[in-house]
């Protein structure tokens, strides 16, 4: 419950936060895939964090063309270090935490601190400032570009969901990554997605109708393809992700 409930409220910040923006022109640089990967291609489970502070990209895709729509912030971080899954319900308040010198304002009820200014503008710099007592001063700049979905493989993405049809996402080229999360989901009822993540070398992504059958009886959905890029630091002694993440948006019929 506790997995759905955080998927619930991911899902309405991130598409309120999507919805409210108007489209920009897109300025910042196609990935360097000769630096294919920069922290390990595979995430480790294992691993103790004691923040994870996430950049967003958003594109609204049709036809095969991208359009560029908003940047937004999320971070998580906290004094007592947990692993990737388990420090999304332990973010702590511990003052102020800036991105680009913005100021983001932390959520209680999800612990977690967010853009409130919608003033946020990633084209050029990725950087987090931060000091406290717990965790020291922090300030970093994310070097990594946010990882892209192509136009090549969005002409391939189908604008209509058959639930008693295999649906595929294609994947096979996408080089400049680490995992990738697919969801399909009507917006007015999020809780009822199929979801599916994947690793860095995956191919293309298949829904099967079993996958499929969780979606509701309506007549539309979107299809959100998120590809994450990770950049793990170690910063006074303690471990970060820096995460880039860009949200690709399609929107489909729905079918039985």
């Amino acid at each position: 419950m506790r997995v759905k409930l955080s998927v619930f409220l991911s899902v309405c910040i991130l598409f309120l936060a999507f919805t409210s923006c108007k489209k920009k022109k897109d300025t910042e640089p196609v990935p360097d895939n000769s630096n294919i990967i920069t922290t390990g291609a595979t995430p480790t489970p294992s691993l103790m964090y004691n923040g994870k502070l996430i950049a967003e990209k958003y594109y609204s895709w049709s036809l095969g063309s991208g359009n560029f729509v908003s940047y937004f912030c999320k971070s998580i971080i906290t004094t007592s270090a947990s692993t990737e899954l388990g420090i999304v319900s332990s973010g702590m308040n511990l003052g102020i935490l800036k991105t680009n010198n913005i100021q983001l304002q932390y959520n209680p009820r999800i612990k977690m601190y967010l853009d409130s200014t919608g003033a946020i503008n990633y084209s050029s710099t990725i950087s987090y400032q931060h000091n406290s007592a717990g965790l020291g001063n922090i300030n970093f700049t994310n070097t990594d570009t946010f990882p892209r979905y192509t136009p090549m493989l969005a002409a391939g993405v189908n604008d209509t969901v058959e639930k008693s049809k295999n649906f595929i996402v294609p994947l096979a080229g996408l080089t400049y990554y680490n995992t990738v999360f697919i969801g399909i989901y009507d917006p007015s009822q999020p809780l009822l997605s199929a979801n599916k993540t994947v690793n860095f070398g995956s191919g293309n992504v298949t829904f099967t109708p079993s996958d499929l059958a969780v979606l509701p009886n309506s007549s539309g959905c979107v299809i959100r393809i998120i590809i994450k890029k990770y950049n793990d630091q170690t910063i006074n002694g303690k471990l970060f992700r820096f995460e880039n993440d860009s949200y690709n948006d399609f929107y489909a019929i729905l079918k039985p």
